[in-house]
């Protein structure tokens, strides 16, 4: 039995009709509902640590004066949610992981003219306590990416920025492509570090060199091995890389915003968002057919966990999950 826990039954809206439209059922599939966040927190990250263990990050006011802001971290599993890691500043933004470490991006109170200051902090402990490990460069934007506990990857306003140390110094690596990065965002597959904008870009030696592939897509938000979710013409959509570009499989409604891509063996999943709304994208037989859960309500905060897990934190504070088993 979960300490904290009731069960609930996810409530389908408006988006039904767009969802039924792509061909996709809509299952009223019960959740957890996990107690333990504090009313003034405000959740804008999530990183699942197992199916029943997640780490939240975002801020909270100070207690004495509403207008200054604290970073936060919460650890939460079937013992409870507990305060990890609590500093002056704006918001944990960016959360990762590599070889049993923890890594955390978050925002300080800026000392210079900097679009944001922001320290990394980390955990050897799977969790349970987070120390600082030094200052993120300049103008850093909430992306983080950790291809090891030691190689570490940040992206800043036109800049890219690779570590070799766990975080302890930095140097800038030229981007694939000029103009701003704020809308690119930084992912890992397989060997490659990826930038992913409307297109592709994978590095495989530290950003000396990088193959750009053309999808053809407005925006392209997740890559595993091969396969991609991009939106393409309007529409969501779920397909494979080729030589050509890409081959699409699946449609979705375009009016979500698509994150967080797994793909083990013939079980798909992704998260998607509209509006308040998050929905879980699920595939048992390799993308022949989908089911997706709806989920009112939630700030914004959700990561998928291992299996058929899931983790997100509602506008009430409460993190949701899967109704347990029996």
């Amino acid at each position: 039995m979960i300490r904290g826990v009731r069960i609930r039954v996810a409530r389908v809206s408006m988006l039904t009709a767009l969802l039924a439209v792509s061909g996709c059922k809509v299952t009223n599939s019960p959740f957890s509902e996990r107690q333990g966040l504090p009313a003034t927190f405000h959740a804008l990250a999530a990183l699942a640590l197992s199916e029943d263990r997640v780490l939240v990050g975002g801020s909270a006011p100070e207690a004495a004066q509403r207008d200054r802001w604290r970073s936060q971290l919460y650890l939460s599993d079937a013992s409870g949610t507990r305060l990890v890691y609590d500093a002056p500043g704006a918001g944990v933004i960016s959360l990762a992981r590599a070889e049993g470490r923890l890594f955390a991006t978050a925002q300080t109170p800026p000392a210079t003219d900097h679009f944001c200051d922001s320290a990394l902090v980390s955990s050897s402990d799977g969790g349970a306590s987070f120390q600082v490990v030094g200052p993120l460069p300049p103008n850093t934007a909430p992306a983080l990416a950790a291809r090891s506990a030691l190689e570490l990857w940040a992206k800043a306003d036109t800049t890219l920025h690779r570590s070799l140390d766990g975080g302890k110094s930095w140097r800038p690596v030229p981007a694939p492509t000029s103009g701003p990065l704020l809308k690119g965002t930084l992912a890992l597959s397989g060997e490659d570090v990826l930038l992913l904008d409307k297109a592709v870009h994978a590095t495989r030696d530290g950003g000396a060199t990088w193959r750009t592939s053309e999808v053809g897509a407005g925006a392209v938000f997740a890559v595993v091995g091969a396969a991609l979710l991009a939106t393409v013409d309007g529409s969501v959509k779920l397909g494979a890389m080729t030589r050509d570009g890409a081959r699409w499989s699946s449609t979705f409604p375009g009016d979500l915003q698509p994150s967080r891509l797994t793909i083990d063996n013939k079980l798909h999943r992704f998260l998607g968002t509209s509006g308040s709304q998050l929905v879980i994208f699920e595939s048992g037989d390799a993308g022949q057919s989908w089911t997706r859960v709806v989920v009112p309500d939630v700030e914004g905060a959700a990561d998928l966990g291992p299996g058929r897990s899931w983790f997100a934190v509602d506008g009430r504070r409460r993190i949701i999950t899967p109704r347990p088993g029996p």
